[in-house]
């Protein structure tokens, strides 16, 4: 877990993960950012990106997905 995008960039490119859950609100780029500059980098961009926020507008759930999410939940989330 990190708490900046470009931590988060720098974590990738070593660790390699299998996954990413990425949140659009950070304190140094937001995720949307962080999502456009993984999609550019040949070592980390097929890495499947999923935000998890509390952002829940319709342009901001699209944005995740124009952007390269493949998925996008909100938070707080509940089971059904």
């Amino acid at each position: 877990m990190t708490q900046s995008g470009k931590e988060a960039i720098e974590i990738a490119k070593v660790a390699n993960p299998d996954i990413i859950l990425l949140d659009v609100m950070m304190p140094d780029m937001d995720g949307f950012e962080v999502c456009k500059i993984f999609k550019k980098d040949s070592k980390i961009n097929d890495i499947p990106i999923i935000f998890l926020t509390m952002k829940n507008e319709l342009k901001d759930i699209l944005k995740g997905f124009e952007v390269g999410g493949v998925d996008f939940i909100t938070k707080p989330f509940h089971e059904s």
